[in-house]
């Protein structure tokens, strides 16, 4: 549910039939299948379709929650009704979490009868305002006054204390509720550039992995692929969030570039139940870059040949040309093009990196 290239790539590459639901028109030609093409809340007779439908991958973050409902009605595996609502619902999510002693950001819920100078008062400004069910930055704002504050709140809003530290996230297959492989990822530029694996202080690494185990235990996850958001501040790492589910930003694209195996061909044998070879380190060094110039007409792309000529750059695609015209980023998964470097030497990818985002210039007409 939902469509990811690596995973019809990997599902294609087995010879494993399967059907694609996915809410929006597909280009893809080589499925065997047709694709389901209609919205993730449009119920349909799955249970006659031939041949009879045994798994469900939740392939992106707006399909977790669907799939975990069509699970049981299939009878196919699934996951307790409680961890998806869970993860589904940051509110719930940081409660239950908390109760378990997980160090977090202090966060509070919708209260109508609390005024906004109250909620100034206990989480101090700004105010992180995050929708509840929504990922992948969209509907997170920072709000400084109680006038902006007022015109956001509601119920379907969970409101968090800004924090100052840097970002990253550890990626975690897990099988028969065994960890079975760990790595970290840096978001070296919030929101545009990702680096696989992040090189912390050792010191930092093991807080990290030991703060993830103890959130995979307290959810009780027992299979799958988890996706879990920290900051690092000068009093240790603190959750941000955890998704249940195979993360974005490329990070699939850049494991198997850092650590030359297929994660998603992992992900396909630990649905059927089977063991993989996980490495037990990079061999490389990666990193994305998701391409997003900001909105209006796009009049001209500069640098874009001489990036390409970059050692690190494993692929690079542009989507839009000059003329386009360019909407508002609402979510991370949103951009006009990509890149992924490739290198065995950290510093030179580095060098890369920074490189492309010194020559990648856009002029923009609002």
């Amino acid at each position: 549910m939902g469509y990811r290239k690596g995973l019809v790539d990997a599902l294609e590459k087995r010879e494993i039939p399967f059907l694609l639901w996915s809410p929006t028109p597909v280009k893809r030609k080589s499925l065997k299948i047709p694709p389901l093409v209609q919205p993730f809340d449009t119920l349909f007779e799955a249970s006659t379709l031939s041949p009879p439908i045994t798994h469900i991958i939740a392939g992106t973050e707006s399909a977790v929650y669907p799939a975990s409902l069509l699970r049981r009605t299939l009878g196919a595996r699934s996951s307790p009704t409680t961890l998806i609502r869970q993860c589904h619902d940051k509110l719930e999510m940081k409660r239950y979490l908390r109760q378990h002693t997980i160090p977090m950001t202090h966060f509070l819920e919708e209260n109508p009868s609390k005024s906004a100078e109250r909620y100034f008062k206990e989480l101090g400004s700004p105010i992180v305002i995050k929708e509840r069910t929504l990922s992948g930055g969209r509907g997170i704002k920072l709000v400084s006054s109680a006038e902006e504050f007022n015109r956001l709140r509601g119920r379907s809003k969970i409101y968090e204390a800004f924090i100052q530290g840097n970002e990253m996230s550890v990626e975690t297959f897990i099988q028969d509720g065994e960890i079975k492989f760990l790595n970290q990822t840096q978001y070296y530029v919030k929101g545009s550039v990702n680096l696989t694996p992040a090189h912390l202080p050792p010191m930092l690494t093991s807080q990290l992995f030991e703060l993830n185990r103890r959130i995979i235990r307290a959810l009780k996850i027992e299979w799958g692929v988890t996706h879990v958001e920290f900051y690092s501040t000068k009093n240790g790492p603190l959750f941000g969030e955890i998704a249940v589910r195979p993360p974005g930003g490329y990070i699939m694209e850049l494991l198997k570039l850092a650590y030359r195996f297929d994660p998603w061909d992992a992900l396909i044998q630990m649905e059927l139940g089977n063991s993989y070879p996980f490495p037990t380190q990079a061999q490389k060094w990666a990193a994305s870059y998701v391409i997003h110039p900001g909105a209006g007409l796009l009049e001209e792309i500069k640098g874009w040949d001489e990036i390409q000529k970059l050692s690190s750059v494993k692929h690079a695609r542009m989507k839009a040309k000059p003329g386009n015209s360019i909407q508002n980023r609402h979510g991370l998964g949103e951009e006009i093009g990509h890149i992924l470097f490739c290198n065995p030497d950290r510093e030179v990818l580095i060098k890369d990196v920074d490189r492309t985002l010194e020559l990648l210039q856009f002029k923009m007409r609002a």
